[in-house]
């Protein structure tokens, strides 16, 4: 599949920031207007994430970006990077707490950005190897 956008960005937060406002356009003419929200949401927070947690907020780093369009008409956004590795469990849903059993009020500000991504992404996938890190999010078609 040949990705529709391609793009290697520095991690920075202006970077991050800049990407998701091109990758919310191009994605504008693939998915409908709720769909778009999520999306430029879930973008947002995954390469915030990435310059924060992966590389710590330290210049130097790259992320690699790329949408697809699958032929069922779901977009894919395909986030690469070299930084460090989350623990080992942070992408699945059993590890978040569960906020109808605790005071929302006594929670930490920070350390929602998974579960975020999981409301906004119909699919999430996240591999680690020696080659680096890759979040990939799915958003199925209306």
């Amino acid at each position: 599949m040949t990705p529709r956008a391609a793009m290697i960005v520095p991690a920075t937060l202006e970077a991050a920031d800049a990407a998701t406002v091109d990758l919310r356009g191009r994605a504008s003419a693939l998915l409908a207007e709720e769909q778009l929200a999520r999306f430029e949401l879930a973008a947002s927070e995954a390469l915030t994430n990435i310059v924060r947690h992966a590389y710590g907020g330290k210049a130097g780093g790259e992320i690699d970006i790329e949408l697809f369009e699958a032929p069922d008409h779901a977009v894919t956004l395909v986030l690469r990077d070299r930084g460090e590795a989350p623990p080992a469990g942070t992408f699945d849903l059993k590890n978040l707490p569960d906020v109808d059993e605790v005071d929302v009020f006594a929670l930490p500000e920070g350390g929602w950005g998974v579960g975020l991504l999981h409301q906004c992404a119909d699919e999430i996938g996240f591999q680690s190897d020696a080659r680096g890190n890759r979040l990939t999010l799915r958003f199925k078609p209306a």
